[in-house]
């Protein structure tokens, strides 16, 4: 996104600015018939590859993000939320962890076994050593329960 007038218009948005942008997301979906341009999708999986590749978390890219795995879960590729949350992780930013951890658990369910059982480790690991600040605490156990099925690993384990 860079130093594009728009990057830096969008980079500087307040929340309620945001929200709107999300409410704009939900619309768009509703006007397409329950689904997202092709073009839309496209342009917020790119997005995310791009700051996932410089370690650049826009936060409202990632309540779009939010927004449309919320609606859809697959409108994105699974992977793509997977690599940026293992570029992130929980040294994110706490707000930027919250975004995506919210988003990956909305794509849980088509998240490969394997990743499924590192993710859960992990998870469940910083959890457990209460290495998770307190605002990530509900979004990494919403994260985990969606995991859960296709990992196999139990938290009280």
């Amino acid at each position: 996104l860079g130093t594009s007038k728009i990057g830096l218009l969008l980079e500087n948005l307040r929340s309620e600015d945001v929200e709107y942008l999300q409410r704009a997301v939900r619309g768009t979906w509703k006007r397409n018939g329950q689904e997202f341009p092709p073009s839309f999708t496209r342009s917020l999986v790119a997005a995310l590859r791009h700051c996932s590749s410089d370690a650049s978390w826009p936060l409202f890219l990632l309540a779009l993000v939010e927004e449309t795995v919320s609606i859809d879960p697959a409108s994105m590729p699974v992977e793509v939320v997977l690599t940026a949350w293992k570029t992130a992780g929980l040294e994110a930013s706490p707000v930027v962890a919250i975004k995506l951890l919210r988003a990956l658990a909305h794509v849980s369910a088509k998240v490969k076994k394997q990743e499924a059982i590192e993710v859960s480790t992990s998870l469940a690991g910083a959890l457990k050593r209460l290495a998770v600040p307190l605002s990530l605490i509900s979004p990494a156990l919403s994260a985990f329960q969606g995991l859960a099925p296709r990992s196999g690993i139990d938290f009280a384990s």
